[in-house]
């Protein structure tokens, strides 16, 4: 049996990506869950979820290799941005996570006996910002995945 599998149940995971109001991504939030049960039940349990646990959520920046370039008054610079209009240039937004789940796995207690599986069961739900730094999920059918 391969080490990301124990008694049925795996490792699952709910990501968020937050942007503000002018689609620019600026931060990650992801949580892991543990679930037995088939793809559907997995799935349904993070949607259920997506709604409330980013709150509770573990932040993470968005990657460097991901940042953007603006003209600022002290010349060019470089931010930990990612316009939503690139991200499926880039992969799509699963692929802003890699660094996340990496420092999650080697966060795992030294006495599980599961990892984070290759592909994982994952819901990822948009984030929108306002200007008074309020966040909420933006969720539609086509924007969970």
């Amino acid at each position: 049996m391969e080490k990301y599998v124990y008694n049925n149940h795996e490792i699952i995971a709910n990501l968020w990506y937050i942007l503000d109001e002018d689609g620019f991504i600026y931060s990650l939030r992801a949580k892991l869950y543990v679930l037995g049960g088939n793809d559907d039940e997995k799935l349904k349990f993070l949607k259920e979820c997506a709604t409330n646990d980013y709150l509770v959520a573990q932040p993470f920046p968005i990657p460097n290799s991901y940042s953007t370039k603006f003209a600022t008054s002290q010349g060019e610079q470089k931010i930990p941005v990612l316009h939503i209009a690139s991200i499926n240039a880039v992969g799509g937004p699963q692929i802003l996570f890699e660094e996340a789940f990496n420092k999650m796995e080697n966060e795992l207690p030294i006495q599980t006996k599961l990892s984070i599986p290759q592909n994982p069961c994952i819901v990822i739900t948009p984030l929108l910002a306002d200007d008074n730094g309020n966040i909420y999920p933006k969720i539609t059918k086509r924007q969970i995945l």
